[in-house]
C-alpha cells in the first residue's frame, strides 16, 4: 500500500494517528447521545460505571450504539493474554515506588506534554503549572495500580 502525504504514518508526531484516524463506534455514540439525550446518557453512564449489570436498572434497553460501545469495552482486544494481565508488570513492580515515580511517570508525562495538542488542552484547562504536582501524584498512583497483579482487570467495579 502506497502512503500519501496525508497518511499519518508519514508523520514524526506520535499523536498524528490518534488525531486523524477517527473512531466510528464513538462517533455513533456521540450522534446517539445528541439525538436521544438524557436516556442515552444515563445508559452510557450506568454501563461505564457498573458494566453490564448497571444496565439492568434502566427503564428501557440502551440505544444500539451505546450498547455496542459497552459490549466492545467489555470484550477487550483479542491479542491480549488475560493471564499476562492478571500477572501484572513484574519488571516495573521490581522498581521501588520512589524510583518508579521519578523515572517512569515523570518522563512519560514530560513526553506526553510535549505534544502540541496535549499542551493546548492543559493550557485550556487553566494554570497547568499549578496542577503539575497533583497530576504527577495522581498519575503515579494510577500507574502503580494498573501494573500490580490484577490491576488491569476491570471485574472489581464498585
Amino acid at each position: 500500500m502506497a502512503m500519501t502525504a496525508h497518511d499519518p504514518r508519514n508523520s514524526t508526531d506520535p499523536w498524528a494517528t490518534p488525531r486523524t484516524c477517527g473512531d466510528p463506534l464513538a462517533d455513533a455514540v456521540v450522534a446517539e447521545l445528541d439525538r436521544l439525550g438524557t436516556p442515552a446518557r444515563q445508559a452510557l453512564d450506568a454501563g461505564l460505571r457498573h458494566g453490564p449489570a448497571g444496565l439492568d436498572g434502566l427503564d428501557e434497553p440502551p440505544p444500539d450504539a451505546v450498547a455496542a460501545l459497552l459490549e466492545h469495552l467489555e470484550s477487550g482486544p483479542s491479542r491480549v493474554d488475560p493471564l499476562m494481565l492478571h500477572r501484572g508488570d513484574v519488571v516495573s513492580l521490581s522498581v521501588p515506588p520512589l524510583w518508579f515515580g521519578l523515572c517512569s511517570i515523570t518522563s512519560a508525562l514530560a513526553y506526553i506534554s510535549a505534544s502540541p495538542d496535549v499542551a493546548r488542552l492543559l493550557t485550556l484547562a487553566g494554570r497547568p503549572a499549578d496542577t503539575a504536582s497533583r497530576r504527577l501524584v495522581e498519575t503515579g498512583v494510577w500507574a502503580r495500580q494498573t501494573i500490580r497483579p490484577g490491576g488491569r482487570e476491570f471485574d472489581d467495579r464498585p
